[in-house]
């Protein structure tokens, strides 16, 4: 095999490879206002993400996603994650969605 296409497939397998990057653990996240956490109606566990092509995914799109699926206003015990390939850069939300109910003052 000539070093040229040994070099080619080298180069073929690292664009096709990608890899993930868990960029943090939160104990409690939420994008809006939100109530106290006392009484909190548990969602269950649920993830989604937010991925572009040849762009900067939106961590934030992620996080919004993730809540709304559960039908939920925040997300607890959350990971967020960073997946990486040639194209396409993905951010990745994933923990338990709970609905915060107002307090009474």
């Amino acid at each position: 095999m000539t070093s040229v296409r040994r070099f080619s497939i080298c180069l073929l397998i690292v664009a096709l490879a990608g890899c993930t990057i868990r960029t943090g653990d939160l104990t409690l996240v939420a994008t809006k206002n939100i109530p106290s956490v006392k009484q909190a109606q548990v969602r269950g566990q649920f993830e989604e993400s937010d991925c572009k092509i040849f762009g900067i995914p939106n961590v934030k799109e992620a996080i919004d996603r993730t809540i709304e699926k559960g039908n939920g206003n925040a997300l607890i015990d959350a990971a967020l994650y960073q997946d990486i390939a040639f194209f396409q850069s993905c951010f990745r939300a994933k923990g338990t969605v709970v609905k915060l109910k107002p307090t009474e003052e």
